[in-house]
């Protein structure tokens, strides 16, 4: 009988040093998943949804997450504005979820649809815009030439600012 219970007592411990290990192991491959997810991928998983961001300025943007492309952002602001943000110049992040989507997951525009291909956009459109600088500087005009690491803006005056896409914080429609 005490060979039994020895027996019963070496087994019990063998399955919980089982049972350890796997979660242990399942613990690690979760650590190393969460390492690879980027928070614009968080931010995906939210379109739909209210986010808030501080950017670099020091500015404040908020509003219903319209959809998100390699390096920016597009949100519907409490006025109704859209405005597009640069992910480098966004400081913190309010209201991002657990899950995350990656870029893949959303065809071409997810995976390639950088600020400049946007800028391009506008400009085509002959929109007016106001580019917000990372300086908290605002400068309005009408996008010109968008090239590798700048952009162009006609301003009101007659005047032509290059701006260089790192300098740029957000993207404003008038």
């Amino acid at each position: 009988m005490r060979w039994e219970r020895l027996w019963l007592d070496l087994s019990a411990q063998a399955e919980q040093a089982e049972r350890d290990a796997d979660l242990l192991e399942a613990a690690d491959r979760l650590r190393v998943e969460h390492a690879t997810i980027r928070w614009l991928d968080r931010a995906r998983a939210c379109t739909g949804r209210p986010l808030a961001a501080r950017l670099s300025s020091g500015r404040s943007v908020g509003g219903q997450l319209l959809g998100c492309g390699v390096d920016w952002l597009a949100l519907r602001t409490d006025g109704g504005d859209l405005q597009v943000l640069v992910a480098s110049a966004v400081r913190t992040v309010a209201g991002l979820g657990a899950p995350a989507v990656a870029p893949e997951a959303l065809g071409a525009v997810g995976r390639s649809a950088d600020l400049r291909q946007v800028l391009r956009r506008l400009a085509a459109a002959g929109e007016p815009v106001v580019l917000g600088g990372t300086d908290g500087t605002d400068l309005r005009g009408l996008l010109g030439r968008v090239g590798r690491d700048h952009v162009d803006l006609h301003v009101e005056d007659g005047g032509c600012w290059t701006v260089p896409v790192a300098g740029v914080e957000l993207v404003r429609l008038c």
